[in-house]
């Protein structure tokens, strides 16, 4: 289980004519010189911004309304981050942040229901989650938007389950992301990934004891296999089967942190 406020954190990103979209969050983090100085970052993949750029100018981030009329769209601009303060892109990983405080005067904002992330007190960057026990076969929860989602007035993100495959390897440097086993589908990129609390564990092994922010989706892994195929017009033939492998791709909180400090330095934000 988790506060299912959190729910109101995450958020679809389109394009404007919505052929493209994909997931982020609404993510509280500190300064890098000031923990008391926190700032409100919406958090998505690199390439979802560059996917809807290819569209158009302009992307459609949406929230439910306070009044429980449905879901309105806010408005920004994604024409580039040459000239766009607002956008700030991670040089090397696929993080995109948006400078969501600076929108304060959008007239959308007073009429949206959300909630955040707060990095100090529901996040877990890699060091801190392997302090904790955070291992393998540990359960999380990814929530989003995936291709299939049943839209309707009010937007309600999906959450699914999953089982962590494979972290060791973040801990000890040699990988930049971890891995999740679980099932994920186009429009889950930049889903929020969440540590299950667990109440009790192995005699002798850490339990995580509480849910938190962990990570973001990136990828999914995909099998290419040959595969026979009879068909009544045809002979055997061959095809090639592309099936989901079931292990996501997750960046860590890690590389999120680095992009909003890189973000603060853009701006002159201490």
């Amino acid at each position: 289980m988790f506060d299912p406020n959190l729910l109101r954190a995450v958020a679809k990103i389109s394009s404007a004519d919505d052929r493209r979209h994909g997931t982020g969050f609404l993510y509280d983090a500190p300064t890098p010189t000031n923990e008391s100085k926190v700032g409100t970052w919406f958090v998505t993949c690199k390439h979802v911004y560059e996917g809807i750029r290819e569209d158009g100018d302009k992307a459609l981030i949406w929230f439910n309304r306070n009044d429980g009329t449905g879901a309105v769209p806010m408005e920004v601009d994604v024409s580039g981050t040459e000239g766009n303060w607002l956008w700030t892109l991670h040089d090397e990983h696929d993080v995109a942040v948006l400078a969501f405080y600076a929108l304060k005067d959008n007239p959308v904002r007073e009429m949206i229901a959300f909630s955040t992330f707060p990095r100090i007190e529901h996040s877990l960057a890699s060091l801190e989650a392997q302090e904790i026990g955070v291992s393998e076969g540990d359960g999380v929860y990814i929530l989003g938007f995936p291709v299939g989602w049943e839209p309707s007035d009010r937007h309600y993100p999906v959450t699914r389950y999953g089982v962590i495959a494979q972290i060791r390897g973040l801990y000890d440097g040699s990988h930049s992301t971890f891995l999740v086993d679980g099932s994920v589908f186009g429009g889950n990129s930049g889903s929020p990934v969440l540590t299950k609390f667990e109440v009790a564990g192995i005699q002798g092994l850490p339990v995580v004891p509480s849910t938190k922010l962990i990570g973001m989706v990136n990828a999914y892994k995909v099998n290419q296999a040959p595969v026979d195929e009879v068909s009544e017009q045809q002979a055997l033939s061959r095809i090639i089967a592309i099936e989901n492998a079931d292990l996501i791709t997750v960046i860590p909180i890690d590389h999120i942190d680095e992009t909003v400090g890189m973000a603060c330095q853009k701006y002159g934000i201490t």
